[in-house]
């Protein structure tokens, strides 16, 4: 372990300043874990170690800012997992992936087992966790965090918004950020003041750590350093979802009068680019499942493989650039109704009735 990781990991953002001023290393990959620097600082909730680890990597012109681990996690991935929203606000600031950072659990510690870390279920009974990612998911997908209607992409400011009414008709709204964080997308002051309670308690502490970062990915920048901006960019765009869903997944394995799809609620998940929503019907096995799901078995998530629904139900933890075949790689949350890639970290909104509110179980 060198001297950076040690002193990232332990929080010492002086001694780590002064290591980087002497030409230390900050991008070295530890044995064992894979991980560079910004990881155990990130995880341990260190901001002021991951700005001054992320703003020396911008003046190097180097990538650090999504550097994964062994798991295939990012820093603010890890971080949103645990909570850690001052480390999330320098992360984002500096150019992080908001679209891979959507975490499979959340970590909390219980000082009755030694502070061991235990992972549970995403949703809303861990507040600050679930306000944070959805803080964060606003950001990625550039859609309301009160109402969840999506806005446009801001590389194009004179692109509508949409969303679906109730009616199912399609209307017209423009998003702006949170004055504070910088980060949550709101319609209006009513969708603010819906959320207020949940997102403050994440605001400040977005907002305080994106002031501890100084590197050019939020700024103006020119030369050299655009075109990696441009890029870098260019890769995240690529890394998303993939809809491969093939003839199996459109036969619905039980019986034919417990699911008719022309008169079921239809299930939908997001497969637009940012800010410009485009919702498909999930496949006849998909939609039949998240249903039984939620109305007899009360299960928080639904866990399927595409195209080899044998495999529907599989877990491992393990993340990967590539997804092995064997198992479910993608969980439909339904408190937050947010699917999840598990190997790559990617998500995407999921709506029900033309609707992201969670669906109340039966």
């Amino acid at each position: 372990m060198t001297a950076v990781t040690l002193a990232a990991q332990s929080g010492r953002a002086e001694l780590l300043a002064l290591l980087i001023e002497h030409q230390a290393n900050i991008d070295h990959l530890a044995q064992g874990s894979l991980t560079q620097p910004v990881w155990p600082a990130a995880q341990n909730g260190h901001a002021k170690c991951v700005a001054v680890l992320v703003n020396a990597a911008a003046e190097q012109q180097k990538e650090i800012v999504d550097a994964t681990n062994k798991l295939c996690k990012t820093p603010c991935s890890i971080d949103i997992e645990m909570g850690h929203a001052d480390v999330v606000g320098v992360l984002l600031k500096a150019g992080a992936d908001a679209r891979r950072s959507t975490p499979m659990f959340y970590s909390v510690l219980d000082p009755r087992d030694g502070d061991q870390s235990h992972q549970v279920d995403p949703g809303p009974h861990l507040p600050v966790h679930h306000t944070l990612e959805m803080a964060v998911q606003s950001f990625a997908s550039k859609a309301c965090c009160g109402c969840k209607a999506a806005g446009p992409d801001l590389a194009l400011p004179s692109a509508a918004a949409s969303t679906t009414s109730e009616a199912g008709d399609v209307t017209k709204k423009s998003l702006s950020r949170r004055a504070k964080c910088q980060f949550a997308y709101f319609c209006d002051h009513d969708c603010q003041k819906s959320v207020w309670s949940s997102h403050k308690l994440a605001c400040s502490n977005l907002r305080a750590g994106s002031l501890l970062c100084t590197s050019p990915a939020s700024a103006s920048a020119s030369g050299d350093t655009l075109q990696r901006l441009k890029v870098q960019a260019q890769h995240k765009e690529r890394i998303r979802f993939v809809n491969d869903f093939g003839p199996a997944d459109n036969i619905y394995p039980g019986h034919p009068e417990n699911y008719i799809r022309a008169t079921h609620l239809k299930w939908e998940y997001d497969a637009g680019p940012l800010g410009h929503p485009d919702l498909h019907r999930y496949p006849d096995s998909i939609e039949a499942a998240c249903k039984s799901m939620t109305s007899i078995h009360r299960a928080p998530n639904f866990m399927y493989c595409p195209s080899i629904p044998e495999n529907d139900g599989r877990y491992k933890a393990t993340r990967s650039a590539t997804p092995p075949s064997n198992v479910a790689s993608r969980h439909i949350t339904f408190a937050d109704m947010t699917e999840r890639e598990v190997y790559t970290g990617v998500s995407r909104a999921v709506r029900r009735d033309g609707k992201h509110q969670a669906p109340q179980c039966q």
